[in-house]
């Protein structure tokens, strides 16, 4: 009969250990809200220097290996070149980008930024690729823009899913960021050609981007 009452009772859980075990969650609740709020406030204090970053790299890429043809370099790349080859089949020796005249460009600019208009420049052939331009090189494209954008979705869904940013939030941030930089980049250059007296001309907001607007708007 003792038996019977002190078996049961040496292995039934105790009030005071059923407390025990409930005081560290109830104690853990505050530190885990804590955390939460300070890894969201992280998150959304490097949103736009992450973005920035992607861009800046993205925009290094772009201007280094294609605009500036150095991709088209045997020693460029080898890994990219290699893996192209084994998915699209394309010797690596015969893989090359045309650019998108971006060098004749930087051939036809002084360094003032006034661009050259003599006869002798003008038979040549690389001033000659730059014809089918009005602006010559001296407009930012929405083309480019929206390149541009495309050219940043592989690094920047990817990154921001991990930061715990939803696919709306990220294009709600990508996209104005794309806008503002078409927008400096086009205000900039127009300020610097016309220091100079030189130019191919101002390009409308319909074949460039806004930059033209808030540059009439800045010069008044």
């Amino acid at each position: 009969m003792l038996a019977t009452l002190v078996f049961p009772a040496a292995y039934s859980p105790s009030p005071f250990a059923s407390l025990a075990a409930a005081r560290p969650r109830t104690a853990a609740a505050p530190a885990m809200t804590e955390l939460s709020l300070a890894a969201t406030v992280v998150r959304d204090v490097s949103a736009l220097p992450t973005m920035y970053a992607l861009m800046s790299l993205n925009e290094y890429m772009t201007h280094r290996y294609f605009q500036h043809l150095e991709f088209n370099r045997p020693e460029s790349l080898p890994w990219v070149k290699s893996l192209v080859e084994r998915v699209a089949g394309v010797p690596a020796a015969e893989q090359r980008v045309p650019g998108d005249g971006h060098v004749e460009h930087h051939a036809e600019t002084y360094d003032d930024m006034s661009l050259k208009n003599d006869e002798r420049w003008r038979a040549n052939k690389a001033s000659q690729s730059l014809d089918d331009d009005y602006y010559r090189g001296t407009a930012f494209h929405w083309s480019a823009t929206l390149i541009m954008t495309v050219q940043m979705l592989p690094s920047v869904l990817p990154t921001y899913a991990l930061m715990g940013w939803s696919l709306p939030e990220t294009l709600a941030i990508l996209l104005p960021s794309m806008l503002l930089h078409a927008v400096a980049t086009r205000l900039l250059q127009r300020q610097m050609r016309e220091s100079a007296g030189g130019g191919g001309g101002t390009a409308p907001a319909a074949i460039a981007n806004g930059g033209t607007i808030i540059a009439d708007a800045y010069s008044e």
